[in-house]
């Protein structure tokens, strides 16, 4: 994963919200995570779909998703096509 950051400060582009780019491979499968902070991303190549809390999200190229602050996510996550990538942003 690689965050993007202020060139010019070393911190968050933005003083409120960080940004992040992540590769993912055809067929992979994601670890379950709990965060406090609001999570949206959203996938600029590929397609697949995630669990968010107990709720099933299918997603594909240029889709936002949202995840709400304290939600399980993804408790499944399954990539459908190779070099999936997405750009994720958190509050």
């Amino acid at each position: 994963m690689l965050e993007y950051v202020n060139p010019t400060t070393g911190g968050p582009v933005y003083k409120t919200m960080t940004f992040f780019h992540a590769d993912a491979a055809s067929g992979e499968r994601t670890l379950p995570l709990k965060q406090s902070a609001n999570l949206v991303f959203s996938p600029f190549e590929g397609a697949g779909y995630s669990l968010i809390g107990d709720k099933r999200i299918d997603w594909e190229r240029f889709d936002t998703v949202v995840v709400p602050g304290g939600a399980w996510w993804p408790a499944r996550q399954r990539i459908r096509q190779a070099n999936r990538r997405f750009y994720r942003g958190q509050r």
